[in-house]
């Protein structure tokens, strides 16, 4: 039998064929890719609000020049916050620029494991007309195939869900006229480093939260009820899968009404479960998915957020409520970060969504990993030595607290300067009140009254007078509770110092003899004159200077038979004050000359009151008419509190300033420190004093 071999002599594209011999025609059929355009895209959602500066991210991202490779952009977010649906609607808005198909693919598995890219790619060639039996084996040669089919091709590709950047890049098409958008709870950072544009998704605004309910319950029902409608947008968090399921839940029933649904989300520990209807349609399952994905630290410290009374926090809370390293509640942070859990809002502070640290509460009310009632009391310990840190720094000569904390405390960091320890001291106010609040719920009056305590100097800095009343109450029942009746005087001081500066007589009236009548009945001297002192302080604040000045002579006696210089030195700028209110100018210079020395002397050291004395001497000399004297003081004064930060104190320096120039003849320069005076006293006030 003479020896037979096949052999192909060329490069050879498409079928071979192979026949002995051939009797008629012969035809061959095979797909026509041309006409293969896949449109895998579902429709955008037919309810869609508010997201213009998205949409216009994305056309910027999609429309950049002298591009050489696709654009790729990251679509990052939250679970449940709409990723996908603004990816569907601008990608529906664009489909005429991507002739040449749209391709679709889920990168996780409803478990969040996830899927296999060679997977994907075995499904994105099928669509792009290879045959199943025709789809390569191997990861390399589908990802070869792949670039092969779509090096001349516009297509647009939405690629949900992604777990790692690996998985995107073998499904980036070759064509540079191709588009992919990614959404993905992580940042994946291989993505960004190879070029990817992020475009961060978050929940919607008010206005926009508005909107989406408009669109599925109706503009005119909303209309109707928008108190209730905006206490939704807040109870969802802006979340467009929490407002969407809200909607769903409200327009089942035609009896239901919008106050209906804010009613059962209300309830905190309820709001999960409402708004988690069906699997396809909850927002615990969401969730769920990013906390399975955690290491365990990330997952005890999620846990732990979720107890936490506020929604900002700091990585040293983290690290005292977990009882770890602060570097390594960093780590943590940066997991829950990629996990798209936590907010980061930059200069160290980070936020936890309503919505999320519900789901971490009902995660941490069920874990075997750590104690609530442990992990509630470090934080509220945490915030106590932040706080007497901090009110150390901006009144170093202010007494302060000593307590036993449970844990060896984490170093707080950045309070060192006043301006810093203010700053911070306002921007976590909110959570540090709602830690006293919950220190007295938890059944910890000891802590609920030192923090009360140690927030006096931010009241006095800030005068936020009714968070004053509100916690110096709970600072009284709870030094009551502890049996402290030095305690319960010190309370009851500051309570009546605040109803005087609101000019609420008769409250502030009541305290001061509650204060009197124990201080009497302890033979507690010290705050007989402290008593004594606010019932002036009274007198003075209702215009009556001469009644002030006579009680603040008995009140100043006790105080140098006590030898006590700073108490001395504060009640001598009161009524040094009161007696240039009463026209008594030379007993005011000579009280306010003392109590300047006392309160410059090295020993007290307390720089800011010492600058109050100096600018109610210079005035004193203004009225007196010796300029020289009174423009020394005046500068002294003011060179003290701008270095310090108290915008106020420098806001009366500057209209005391502006009395001297005018009593010089000098109008121009007395208008220039009334303006400065008006821009300063525009801003939160500073202290006045503190006994």
């Amino acid at each position: 039998m003479a020896d037979t071999r096949n052999e192909v002599s060329s490069a050879v594209t498409g079928p071979v064929f192979q026949a002995g011999a051939v009797h008629g025609d012969v035809h061959f059929h095979s797909p026509d890719l041309a006409a293969l355009i896949p449109r895998q895209l579902v429709a955008p959602p037919a309810h869609f609000a508010n997201r213009h500066q998205e949409l216009a991210d994305l056309e910027s991202a999609a429309t950049q020049s002298d591009r050489r490779v696709p654009a790729v952009v990251l679509l990052k977010g939250q679970g449940g916050v709409g990723k996908t649906a603004l990816a569907l609607r601008w990608l529906d808005q664009a489909r005429e620029r991507f002739p040449d198909g749209q391709l679709h693919a889920e990168l996780s598995h409803p478990t969040g494991e996830p899927v296999a890219p060679d997977e994907i790619l075995g499904q994105f060639l099928r669509a792009l007309g290879i045959a199943p039996n025709q789809v390569p084996v191997s990861l390399a040669e589908r990802t070869a195939l792949f670039r092969s089919m779509t090096a001349e091709r516009k297509l647009a590709v939405l690629l949900d869900n992604a777990v790692t950047a690996a998985q995107v890049r073998v499904l980036v098409p070759a064509s540079p006229d191709s588009l992919v958008v990614v959404t993905s709870r992580r940042p994946l950072i291989g993505l960004l480093a190879a070029g990817a544009t992020t475009i961060p998704v978050s929940p919607l605004t008010d206005a926009g939260a508005i909107e989406l309910l408009e669109r599925h319950v109706g503009a005119e029902r909303v209309a109707t009820e928008r108190g209730p409608a905006q206490q939704l947008a807040r109870l969802c968090g802006g979340l467009p899968l929490a407002l969407c399921v809200a909607a769903a839940l409200t327009v089942s029933r035609p009896t239901r009404s919008l106050t209906w649904m804010a009613r059962e989300l209300v309830n905190e520990e309820r709001r999960l479960e409402v708004l988690s209807v069906e699997e396809d349609l909850s927002v615990r399952s969401t969730f769920d998915l990013s906390y399975r994905d955690l290491p365990p630290a990330a997952a005890v410290t999620y846990q732990a957020l979720g107890l936490h009374h506020g929604a900002v926090f700091r990585l040293d809370l983290v690290a005292a409520a977990t009882n770890t390293p602060v570097s390594q509640a960093s780590q943590a942070g940066d997991h829950l970060l990629d996990a798209s859990l936590v907010d980061e809002l930059g200069d160290g502070y980070f936020r936890l969504q309503d919505l999320v640290q519900a789901h971490a509460n009902t995660l941490a009310g069920t874990s075997d990993q750590i104690d609530p009632a442990v992990i509630r009391r470090r934080m509220i310990e945490w915030y106590l030595v932040a706080m007497q840190t901090a009110g150390r720094t901006v009144l170093p000569a202010r007494r302060v607290l000593s307590f036993e904390p449970s844990a060896e405390p984490t170093a707080t960091t950045g309070l060192d300067d006043p301006q810093t320890a203010l700053r911070w001291m306002e921007r976590q106010r909110v959570d540090v009140l709602a830690a006293v609040r919950a220190a007295e719920e938890h059944g910890w009056p000891d802590l609920a009254y030192l923090l009360a305590d140690a927030l006096q100097p931010l009241f006095l800095v800030y005068k936020n007078y009714q968070d004053a009343i509100e916690i110096g109450t709970i600072g009284l029942r709870s030094a009551r509770a502890t049996g402290n009746p030095a305690g319960e005087n010190s309370v009851r001081k500051s309570l009546a110092r605040t109803y005087i500066q609101l000019g609420r007589v008769e409250e502030a009236h009541q305290q001061i003899s509650s204060v009197l009548e124990n201080a009497r009945a302890n033979g507690n001297r010290r705050a007989e004159a402290s008593g004594l002192k606010s019932l002036a302080m009274l007198h003075a604040r209702t215009g009556h200077f001469e009644r002030a000045v006579e009680y603040f002579h008995p009140a100043l006696e006790i105080l140098r038979e006590l030898g006590t210089s700073r108490e001395q030195g504060l009640m001598l700028i009161e009524l040094g004050t009161a007696l240039l209110e009463a026209g008594r100018l030379e007993e005011a210079e000579r009280h306010l000359s003392e109590a300047h020395g006392l309160l410059a002397d090295s020993s007290t050291s307390d720089r800011l009151n010492a600058a109050r004395a100096a600018t109610a001497l210079g005035l004193v000399h203004v009225h007196l008419g010796d300029h020289t004297r009174a423009q020394q003081e005046l500068h002294t004064a003011l060179e003290a509190l701008t270095e310090l930060g108290f915008d106020v104190d420098r806001g009366r320096t500057h209209q005391a300033l502006a009395e001297l120039h005018a009593s010089m003849g000098n109008a121009a320069e007395a208008q220039n420190h009334r303006d400065s005076a008006a821009r300063l006293l525009t801003r939160s006030p500073s202290p006045n004093e503190d006994d």
